[in-house]
């Protein structure tokens, strides 16, 4: 799912109703952790929080001060989506770095690999006990 499935593409839309007029989505229940599409969940809660942020800014009887709360909600979660992706990027390109590692280990002889792997663990070791 993406943005453009809650209909938030669009910049010039107009104003949705208010919250209190919006259905409340349906409560689902999860079997275990696994079940739970995070990403998805944080898309659906950003789609929440921009309509009752369009809503709140257009609406002449919401304090100043709930508009600045309601912005600054949509703020924090676009920097929550912005370290996620850029977590779940550096996590991929490390899979994909040490399949290269592995590959590039499989076509050298065996006393090498394991040299390579005492000094590649007495490193890790030692990363790990770093503050």
């Amino acid at each position: 799912m993406t943005l453009k499935d809650f209909g938030l593409d669009a910049h010039d839309r107009a104003p949705p109703p208010p919250p209190e007029a919006l259905p409340l989505p349906e409560l689902r229940v999860f079997e275990s952790i696994e079940d739970l599409d995070l990403m998805q969940e944080v898309l659906q809660q950003y789609a929440h929080v921009v309509r009752l942020r369009d809503w709140c800014i257009t609406d002449p009887d919401t304090p100043t001060n709930q508009k600045a709360q309601v912005m600054n909600t949509c703020t924090n979660l676009l920097m929550q989506l912005s370290k996620t992706q850029i977590e779940l990027h550096s996590a991929e390109r490390l899979k994909k770095l040490e399949a290269v590692l592995i590959k590039c280990l499989k076509t050298l002889p065996d006393h090498t690999v394991s040299e390579f792997m005492m000094l590649y663990e007495k490193e890790v070791l030692e990363l790990n006990r770093a503050p």
